[in-house]
């Protein structure tokens, strides 16, 4: 989107050429679509992150519900926005990182209570 927002010219067309090529050679057959299977884990993690008084973004959901419907666990630095999401599995892939959730610091390697995301 940010490509889009930039201005008709030269490097608009430059970065629209490079971030193509990368789509088409570094992330054509890696990337998990967000399909039926997925609809069915984002409505579940949006209804119970709001029953638990817990917001999610659109794109946390739909990104919790790829990686839910693949049994796959979710790499991320932001690990406080998927907690509390039952059966997602968390990797921080920068253990040292500082984070806070509702103003206390966690840091990586996080465990918090089976069923409402684990942090490994």
């Amino acid at each position: 989107m940010g490509i889009a927002l930039l201005h008709a010219g030269k490097r608009r067309d430059a970065l629209a050429d490079a971030a193509d090529k990368m789509f088409q050679e570094d992330f054509f057959g890696n990337c998990l679509p967000f399909d039926e299977s997925c609809s069915n884990q984002y409505a579940a993690v949006v209804a119970n992150r709001r029953r638990s008084g817990f917001s999610i973004t659109t794109e946390d959901a739909q990104i919790a519900a790829i990686a839910l419907s693949h049994n796959l666990p979710l790499a991320t630095r932001n690990t406080k926005d998927f907690l509390h999401v039952d059966g997602l599995m968390l990797h921080n892939p920068c253990p040292d990182r500082e984070d806070t959730l509702n103003g206390k610091r966690i840091k990586g390697q996080l465990s918090s209570a089976a069923g409402q995301g684990r942090v490994i």
